[in-house]
């Protein structure tokens, strides 16, 4: 069984910004349509999709969004393109790079030397990141999507 597209019923209405939210969430679907999912998850993504159909807004389409991508992540391992690079980054700035930073900055006795652990956090994040996406797609969980 497919998943349905979002089809709005005037879709001339829609804003520019919606319009784009409903083209994004309609790829994810074709995403997920061509990867394996059971039943529960056709089900719960049938029910997201009646809640935007309820009320089609933005913040509506990005909030169902969000959880179906949640959901197929944790049932499945389905991500998106670039999902875990942007983990990483994130990760390795604040967990690696502050901490290295400001021991650097000790050491030197300058915390002015605080952004070079930042920035050498932000390359560890974007090389683990990066990794992690390939190994992803070399097993087939990346979604052709970007999140």
């Amino acid at each position: 069984m497919k998943l349905p597209h979002l089809q709005p019923e005037s879709p001339n209405k829609l804003k520019k910004n919606e319009q784009k939210a409903v083209d994004h969430f309609n790829k994810i679907i074709d995403a997920l349509n061509d990867k394996e999912v059971n039943e529960k998850a056709e089900n719960y993504i049938k029910e997201r999709i009646s809640e935007i159909n309820k009320n089609l807004t933005f913040n509506t389409i990005k909030k169902e969004e969000s959880k179906i991508l949640d959901y197929v992540k944790k049932e499945f391992g389905y991500v998106a393109q670039n999902h875990y690079k942007a983990l990483w980054i994130a990760l390795g700035m604040s967990v690696i790079g502050v901490p290295l930073g400001i021991s650097i900055g000790l050491a030197l006795d300058q915390l002015g030397f605080m952004g070079i652990g930042i920035g050498l956090g932000l390359a560890i994040g974007v090389g683990i990141g990066s990794s992690k996406d390939q190994e992803a797609k070399k097993i087939g969980k990346q979604l052709p999507i970007n999140k």
